[in-house]
């Protein structure tokens, strides 16, 4: 599922959000990311709920920053759970 959501995120990534870091572990999804305005971050999580394989996606923190051209930058973590499939579950029973 790992794989699928890299390749889709590939396809639904604004141009104005970038990745800084990524990590994936037990079904969930950590990203350090940035994006040029909360518009282009509100509509990567909505595009990213719209994915049939996530269960859930939050966003625990967003600061903005200034340069000293004053451009800004909104810094954000999100984070994403995958659905538990089936296979998974029968998986997890017979350990």
């Amino acid at each position: 599922m790992a794989y699928q959501f890299l390749l889709d995120l590939e396809e639904i990534m604004p141009a104005s959000v970038g990745i800084t870091s990524l990590s994936v572990d037990n079904g969930s999804v950590s990203a350090s990311m940035v994006a040029t305005g909360k518009l282009a971050v509100a509509d990567f999580i909505t595009q990213i709920k719209s994915l049939p394989y996530i269960d859930s996606v939050w966003v625990p923190n967003i600061s903005e920053t200034t340069d000293i051209e004053g451009i800004s930058t909104d810094v954000f973590t999100l984070s994403c759970v995958f659905v538990e499939t089936v296979e998974e579950v029968v998986t997890d029973e017979t350990e």
